[in-house]
């Protein structure tokens, strides 16, 4: 798998993650999640995309060169 490849698959994953995301704020209005437990969703999935979004640019820069 190149580099090039490796940048693509993490650009899906981005999407899936803003996807999972709506998909927890429908289940949070909704009722089937309380708030403590919506928050700290909410939470990981920020954190997971900041690391994507990082290595996304990471892997952009390494293509670059």
């Amino acid at each position: 798998m190149s580099t090039a490849d490796f940048q693509r698959f993490i650009t899906i994953s981005i999407g899936s993650v803003a996807e999972l995301e709506t998909q927890i704020q429908i289940a949070y209005e909704l009722g089937f999640l309380n708030g403590e437990f919506y928050q700290t969703l909410v939470k990981e999935l920020d954190d997971i995309g900041k690391m994507l979004r990082g290595l996304h640019t990471s892997l952009g820069r390494r293509l670059k060169k």
